[in-house]
């Protein structure tokens, strides 16, 4: 179900991202309508509104393969068919008023509501083999789910500014609430074929979930030496409750009157933070350093209700360090540093202990005993500018580290096996659940240089970058580290012949190197070649053509693997000229 947009300052500006529903893999057919409103009502009143329709139609054919490491000696396959359909409404309303109550206060009310539905369909065949053929089980799928929800929020700011300069004052409160409900039907049919028994499951799942957050942040500024000393606080309480409700179906009656308890759950979770912090920032005349901390203590609060009663309470200290360089060396070079420490607290799914068998062969459920997430991250970005020359440079690496990352562990039984709360996994069935696991690592490094190739008008970038990955995960209480290599180059023609004519080509070579310490001899490395072009002209009083092509190349893999394929999009249009006024509406279809 895709996530509600949660507002932000584009909704004012009109910006086609609020025309979008968020990529998605297949054909896609979008309708989308928006309407702008901006007012001044008063020398002291200003306001801003927009409304942004949505509708997207998706239908999805897709070919699955996966290799699973079961242990040092044996792999497991995997091989899945599957077609979905779906159809998504979306509508979003945002405003934003802001009273100026006199020139050292002011206050700012933005609230926003989102609502979506979303129908979908699919269809799963999915067969599990060992290496040499040999079938392990198989199922076939059909569901169904109707889903809808809302979201709403609205903060209030308020700003005062001292007389003394640099000395202010703020406070933020925050309110969100969201409604969730979901009704989905299944049936499956599957077959395991080591015990030569079958198992027809039709069930109906009702999903209720409701939450709710308030929140409050308070910061006090006061010039000191050269800079400017910052205090603040912020406390949120979250609030969630989730109620799942699983029916079997009865064959005499055709209804779905049982309830499987195993599949069903109802949980509350709440969880409650306190963040005090102080920083300084110091500034000069080629830059400034901003350093501070903040220590946080946060409450994990669940109660499971159905179908047994369990509490889960975790409490969280953490000391989070932050710290922001921005030097610039001359007029045309600068650079900035960025690092600083988040957490990131389980979500109601994870935390509920409850199976989805929404696919038999790959059931998951969640896990109350995980702790939250605590990362780092170093941000580090050089730029040159010589406008006179047209030339460019931009240098940017990053570096993340977490702790306790909730990952996946995953147990493939390798016989008939019985899990804690009486579900069966039947051999070469999976049960996927999150835990905590550390070191997780992600490098990202990328040099760009830009300069003009002026005897064709056009500007030439050069691109060069590094990516690695490191993953921890569980294979039937094994540990794996999934070490993930990428390098690429590529280089860029953009052109700069006039207003009327836009034109780029690009060419990119990716290589890609991939290592499990669980199963080394299953390395692989492989190249991905791409190549795109696009042009766009503006043809007599307003007419627009553009087109763009995309060619992709895989070399490396077997040969089933190494594809190639070519995308071309033509599109044409009409400008139409928008007449503005101080008090204006504007509407867009697209």
């Amino acid at each position: 179900f895709p996530s509600h947009d949660r507002g932000g300052g584009g909704g004012f500006g009109g910006s086609q991202d609020n025309f979008l529903v968020g990529q998605q893999t297949g054909l896609n057919k979008t309708n989308s309508f928006g309407i702008n409103f901006s007012d001044n009502w008063s020398k002291k009143v200003a306001f801003r509104g927009s409304y942004f329709f949505n509708n997207a139609n998706n239908q999805n054919a897709q070919s699955t393969y996966r290799t699973y490491f079961v242990n040092q000696t044996a792999n497991q396959y995997y091989a899945q068919q599957s077609n979905s359909n779906s159809q998504n409404y979306n509508h979003r309303f945002n405003f934003r008023i802001e009273y100026t109550i006199d020139p050292k206060n002011t206050i700012i009310f933005t609230p926003r509501l989102s609502m979506q539905t979303n129908n979908s369909g699919t269809t799963t065949e999915g067969l599990t083999t060992l290496a040499n053929n040999q079938k392990l089980n198989q199922s076939n799928n059909v569901s169904s789910a109707e889903r809808s929800g809302f979201t709403f929020n609205n903060n209030v700011l308020y700003r005062h500014a001292f007389e003394k300069r640099g000395r202010s004052i703020s406070l933020n409160i925050g309110t969100d609430l969201s409604d969730r409900t979901g009704l989905s039907y299944l049936n499956s049919n599957n077959q395991y074929f080591s015990s030569n028994t079958s198992a027809i499951v039709k069930q109906k799942t009702n999903t209720d979930t409701k939450s709710y957050s308030l929140s409050s942040n308070l910061v006090y500024t006061e010039p000191l030496g050269n800079g400017l000393l910052q205090l603040s606080y912020n406390a949120t309480y979250n609030h969630n409750t989730s109620n799942k409700e699983t029916r079997k179906m009865d064959i005499a009656s055709n209804e779905y009157v049982t309830l499987d308890s195993l599949l069903s759950n109802k949980f509350d979770n709440d969880y409650l933070t306190h963040r005090a912090g102080v920083g300084y920032n110091l500034r000069s005349k080629k830059g400034n350093l901003n350093s501070g901390a903040n220590y946080q203590a946060a409450v994990l609060d669940g109660e499971q209700l159905f179908p047994r009663n369990n509490l889960v309470k975790t409490t969280f200290s953490n000391i989070l360090p932050y710290l922001q360089w921005n030097y610039r060396f001359s007029t045309e070079s600068r650079m900035i540093v960025n690092y600083r420490t988040s957490t990131n607290a389980p979500s109601i799914t994870q935390l509920q202990n409850v199976f989805d068998n929404s696919n038999p062969l790959f059931l998951t459920s969640g896990n109350p005993n995980l702790k939250q997430e605590y990362s780092h991250n170093l941000n580090v970005r050089y730029t040159l500018t010589k406008p006179l020359d047209a030339i460019s440079f931009m240098a940017f690496g990053n570096v993340g580290y977490t702790l306790d990352n909730i990952a996946n562990a995953v147990t493939i039984a390798q016989t008939d096996m019985t899990l804690d709360n009486g579900i069966v996994l039947k051999k070469g069935a999976q049960w996927t659940r999150p835990v905590n696991l550390d070191n997780t690592l992600n490098v990202r490094t990328l040099a760009i240089y830009g300069m003009p190739l002026s005897f064709i008008k056009t500007n030439m970038n050069i691109n060069t970058g590094f990516n690695y990955n490191r993953t921890p995960g569980r294979i039937n209480d094994q540990m794996n580290y999934s070490n993930q290599y990428n390098f690429n180059q590529g280089i860029t023609l953009g052109s700069n012949i006039s207003t009327k004519i836009d034109f780029s080509l690009n060419y990119t070579l990716n290589y890609n190197q991939v290592e499990n310490s669980l199963q080394p001899q299953l390395n692989t490395k492989y190249f991905v070649h791409s190549g795109t072009g696009r042009v766009n002209l503006i043809i007599g009083k307003g007419f627009v053509f553009q087109s763009d092509f995309s060619y992709y190349r895989y070399a490396g893999l077997s040969d089933s693997f190494n594809q190639q394929y070519a995308l071309w999009n033509i599109s044409a249009g009409k400008k139409v000229v928008s007449l503005t006024a101080r008090r204006a509406i504007t509407s867009t279809i697209s």
